[in-house]
């Protein structure tokens, strides 16, 4: 993420001591670009950076998810317009550089992300070796897993 361009929101933090104190977090407000993000892989061997070409405009997009799909070389990436009601799931190979779009979720207003963790598989959960995963979505207006 380039953040270079992205100003300082100030904050007032009123509760960690008697004496407010202000922090700045980079932020940018409405009418202004976000950051561009990209994705780049490394061998643990070292080597150089394989910059994966993910489809979509970096400034207005985000890259909000990834793993490492299980006994593969293989990346899955979310990514979601702007406007956050576009929500697209990707296979990305950096050895082939080969990006597969997988899923497309859209919703009028926005679409729900969220993240794996251990007790509430809301992102995404492997099966089957990385063959299959479970996936939640609120898609039909009521949050269903598919697989």
């Amino acid at each position: 993420m380039d953040a270079t361009r992205i100003r300082d929101y100030l904050m007032l933090n009123t509760t960690d001591s008697v004496y407010s104190r202000v922090i700045p977090v980079e932020y940018p407000k409405v009418g202004e670009s976000p950051s561009p993000t990209r994705i780049g892989v490394v061998s643990v061997t070292g080597g150089p950076t394989v910059w994966l070409a993910i489809p979509g405009d970096p400034q207005q997009h985000y890259l909000n998810r990834m793993d490492w799909i299980p006994n593969s070389s293989s990346l899955f990436v979310q990514q979601l317009n702007r406007k956050q009601n576009e929500s697209k799931l990707l296979i990305c190979t950096p050895a082939t550089q080969s990006i597969t779009p997988i899923y497309t979720e859209t919703d009028k207003a926005w679409v729900d992300v969220r993240e794996r963790n251990t007790t509430d598989p809301n992102g995404g959960e492997w099966l089957s070796g990385g063959k299959a995963f479970v996936w939640v979505s609120e898609k039909d207006g009521w949050r269903h897993i598919y697989r």
